[in-house]
């Protein structure tokens, strides 16, 4: 099951996984909780997450992700075997201060912003670029094999998305993008022939892990799925 960004939303999500009871469940970033996703989401197995941009604009909501018991779960640049199919993740989003398609890398890692950048009056910048896309993570994933990427940014299936990311997908040799960040339901195709998938704030969509795993094209991969039909979560459909 992966989930739209959530914006502090909890019991419509929960409520879901516990009818559905999907083998996995994946939240596409932009959480926005203020407290610890182990504690909001206590008593639900086999929970993974991406963060989003907005998941470093408080303290609060960077705590409860970054700080928490349940960081291993963070899919962020790795790929891991969910029931059988492996899930490459991509984290946040591109800045132009950091790394940015149209005005290039500025800086590699975390590491090499540091060096400029040190002393408190840093820290809450520091903060911010923790859910920046950096082109260490993206240049890890793409030596790596996945069956399905899970990002927060947009491919360029979406128009303010990125053909970079198109890329990344090719490269890991995955069937499936699955992002979130813009709130907006749709599936598409790439110019590469890779399926995407964008879901909406707090939207619920459910794969057939079996019905992916012998799709022989995308309107098979697509047909996998069923989606919860409003923006909020409800009935799957």
């Amino acid at each position: 099951m992966f989930v739209g960004d959530p914006h502090g939303r909890v019991t419509i999500i929960k409520n879901n996984i516990n009818k559905y009871q999907p083998q996995s469940t994946i939240l596409l970033g932009d959480m926005c909780y203020s407290k610890a996703i182990e504690q909001l989401y206590s008593g639900i197995r086999n929970l993974y997450w991406i963060f989003g941009n907005h998941d470093s604009d408080r303290q609060s909501w960077y705590d409860s992700l970054f700080k928490s018991s349940w960081l291993s779960q963070c899919l962020h640049a790795s790929v891991q075997s969910l029931s059988g199919v492996r899930v490459a993740g991509l984290g946040g989003i591109f800045r132009p201060k950091i790394w940015h398609p149209k005005s290039g890398v500025m800086y590699n890692d975390l590491l090499e912003w540091k060096r400029g950048h040190n002393g408190k009056r840093f820290a809450q910048l520091e903060r911010t670029n923790m859910t920046s896309i950096w082109p260490i993570d993206y240049a890890y994933l793409a030596t790596q094999k996945a069956d399905i990427l899970v990002i927060h940014e947009a491919p360029s299936s979406h128009k303010f998305g990125f053909e970079e990311l198109d890329d990344l997908a090719a490269s890991l040799g995955a069937r499936l993008i699955v992002h979130g960040h813009h709130h907006q339901f749709y599936t598409g195709v790439l110019d590469n022939g890779v399926a995407v998938v964008g879901l909406g704030l707090a939207q619920i969509a459910h794969m057939d892990i079996e019905a992916f795993c012998l799709a022989k094209n995308n309107k098979e991969i697509f047909n996998a799925f069923k989606f919860t039909n409003n923006k909020n979560g409800g009935e799957l459909s």
